[in-house]
């Protein structure tokens, strides 16, 4: 696996969380 799907995967999981956040704390 590419660093660049690495980093890919790693930014799509951090935004999802973060949206988790958003949408439990709204």
């Amino acid at each position: 696996m590419s660093v660049a799907r690495v980093t890919e995967l790693t930014a799509a999981s951090a935004k999802s969380f973060d949206d988790a956040i958003k949408t439990g704390i709204g």
